[in-house]
């Protein structure tokens, strides 16, 4: 009993060993791309890349597979077809379908939403003699070219139309804002208000524009965005050029006489003004007569001149 164990422990034992390099030698497909069942694959590029778990493409191999595979459409008909090999990666084969044989219209013009199969047959062998074993098949489905670009043209044609909406709208809006923005300076008089009230001119203007900046500010932040600082800086600069009135600052759109204001007090400036020009006047003519003067006695003297010179002759 002991001698039967013994000899079939070693039975298994051989079999187990001579099944481990042939288990090893063994050839598969490792990956494809597309894989199969794959769907919206172009058909300008019809072609399957197939990784192998062992080296293809030697001259024995190369020349035993050349009529090991082939590419069929979901009418299993064969389309004219290539394989590639690359020296670099010799685990890699390219099988794709050769377009300078196939139509580009007709039935046998390579299709959108079609089905196509690569067929590797069970005799595709790698650079060591082993095969498939079976038949391999990788079966995909190109785009449907047509129906995406009607989605992608009714994808611009809805950007466009919401983008001109929205130039509309912004455009109505800021007309709007501006018209209202008129129409308030217009109705806004601050005498009138400031002798309604019983305050101060400069007091009215006050109020209004922060009235005004109250209304606009959430419109005038947004057009602002980024640059709310530096409009901080210019208003800062123009308010430090105007005057102050009661702690308050106020910006008018053009230089005006203090009249305006109702003031009767008169400053002098423009008498002085009058006086310094009538001053420069003069001098100015006193100068001009002064030159003439000296221009006359200057003749003279060249003309005694000419006289004494003639006299020597």
């Amino acid at each position: 009993m002991k001698k039967i164990s013994s000899v079939l422990a070693i039975a298994i034992i051989t079999v187990m060993m001579t099944a481990a390099p042939a288990f090893a030698a063994g050839f598969s497909i490792e990956s494809t791309t597309p894989e199969n069942g794959a769907k919206n694959t172009t058909k300008e590029n019809l072609c399957v890349k197939i990784t192998f778990n062992n080296e293809v493409g030697n001259k024995e191999s190369a020349e035993a597979n050349k009529d090991a595979f082939r590419i069929v459409n979901n009418n299993g008909k064969e389309l004219p077809s290539l394989i590639y090999y690359n020296e670099d990666e010799p685990k890699y084969a390219l099988v794709l379908a050769d377009t300078t044989k196939i139509p580009t219209s007709g039935d046998n013009a390579i299709k959108d939403n079609t089905e196509y199969t690569c067929i590797l047959d069970a005799d595709f062998r790698d650079n060591d003699g082993n095969t498939l074993g079976q038949e391999q098949k990788i079966s995909f489905t190109t785009m449907n070219q047509g129906r995406g670009m009607i989605v992608y043209m009714v994808l611009m044609v809805g950007m466009m139309v919401a983008m001109m909406g929205m130039t509309i709208y912004q455009t109505k809006k800021e007309a709007d804002r501006q018209a209202a923005g008129e129409a308030v300076e217009e109705s806004f008089n601050p005498y009138k208000e400031a002798k309604q009230s019983g305050k101060t001119v400069e007091q009215v203007i006050a109020e209004h524009e922060k009235e005004k900046n109250r209304k606009n500010g959430g419109i005038m932040g947004m057009l602002a965005g980024g640059k709310e600082d530096a409009a901080k800086d210019d208003g800062a600069k123009v308010r430090d050029k105007d005057a102050k009135r009661d702690g308050e600052y106020y910006c008018v759109k053009r230089p005006q006489p203090i009249s305006a204001a109702g003031s009767t007090y008169k400053t002098g400036r423009k008498a002085k003004a009058e006086a310094a020009a009538a001053k420069a006047e003069a001098e100015k003519q006193a100068r001009k007569a002064e030159g003439y003067s000296k221009k006359k006695s200057e003749k003279k003297d060249e003309g005694k001149n000419k006289k004494k010179k003639g006299g020597r002759k």
